[in-house]
């Protein structure tokens, strides 16, 4: 397995265990310290105003290869970054696609019938749905409708896995359809991150 390392230019992906999430980009590396531009004002701050004890991942992948480590925010970086510690990263098995909680209407079609459900969360790879009145099988390939805002999305899509929430991988999907499922999941979790500043404040 190729062995990644923090390097300029590299983006990162900063979670924490409350469910926030951003991306960033590295812009200074030194022995123990980042310094990291997070990806909008809202998200800086939000990493800022956390309490100083706080653990937060740095996550970075390339390919299947993906590596993390945990550290702290140390504090603000010039005005538009934020300097963290330097973690030692371990290679980790993640989803290749960053998944979003988020509710909105979809519906399948499956040899002529139709089911409906709600999303639990979405990926521009994949999701998985709790299903009205429906069982669906293993590895059953179904045409997968998902309510998007601006539009509705079809898609070919395996069901990988079909407990009472199923999960669902979408199958021969097009570049501009994956580029619109990632821009409403920047969309959705950058909505969800605004509203806990508002609701904190």
């Amino acid at each position: 397995m190729e062995r990644l390392d923090f390097q300029r230019g590299l983006e990162v992906r900063i979670s924490r265990s409350d469910g926030f999430g951003c991306t960033a980009l590295i812009q200074a590396v030194a022995k123990e310290l980042l310094v990291l531009k997070p990806s909008d004002f809202d998200a800086r701050q939000a990493l800022l105003d956390q309490d100083p004890n706080e653990q937060v991942t740095l996550a970075l992948g390339n390919g299947g290869t993906f590596m993390r480590g945990d550290t702290r925010i140390l504090g603000p970086a010039g005005h538009d970054c934020v300097q963290t510690g330097r973690p030692r990263l371990q290679p980790v098995q993640r989803r290749a696609y960053f998944r979003v909680p988020v509710r909105v209407p979809v519906r399948i079609r499956r040899e002529g019938r139709l089911a409906f459900g709600l999303t639990h969360d979405v990926s521009a790879g994949g999701s998985s749905a709790v299903l009205a009145a429906v069982h669906l099988e293993k590895d059953e390939v179904v045409q997968l409708s998902i309510d998007l805002t601006g539009g509705e999305l079809e898609v070919d899509a395996r069901v990988v896995d079909a407990s009472d929430l199923h999960r669902f991988q979408f199958q021969g999907i097009s570049s501009r359809d994956r580029d619109r499922l990632a821009a409403f999941v920047q969309r959705t979790d950058l909505g969800r991150l605004k509203h806990r500043l508002r609701t904190a404040g």
